[in-house]
């Protein structure tokens, strides 16, 4: 994987951290200061709807990067056999958190690896 796409993937990858904080700042913080009386108005619902597409399509992106890692997983040789299986439940239920760990370990250390072997 050349360099730009290996940074392509480490801001894909951090896109739903930063999604997460941002749906508690302007979300999560507010539902939980406002009256009870005031969170089923007409204009809120419409807010909440459109909260919910952009939560969907984060699903739907969390799981592509889910399926781009277990690819590179199984593809790549920079991974040893043994950790594989480790990498593949990791990965897939510490996703938002392991992703970025195994990106630095095993995508952008790649590279220098192969140079230096």
């Amino acid at each position: 994987m050349v360099r730009p796409a290996r940074i392509a993937l480490l801001a894909a990858t951090l896109a739903p951290i930063g999604y997460f904080f941002a749906v508690y700042r302007f979300v999560g913080k507010p539902m939980t200061q406002a009256p009870a009386d005031s969170l089923m108005t007409a204009a809120w619902m419409s807010q909440f709807n459109r909260f919910m597409v952009f939560n969907a399509v984060f699903v739907f992106w969390l799981m592509g990067l889910l399926a781009i890692y277990l690819i590179h997983l199984y593809r790549t040789s920079s991974v040893p056999d043994g950790r594989r299986a480790f990498w593949a439940v990791v990965l897939f239920m510490g996703n938002m958190v392991a992703m970025p760990i195994y990106w630095y370990l095993y995508v952008w250390r790649e590279r220098t690896e192969r140079t230096a072997a």
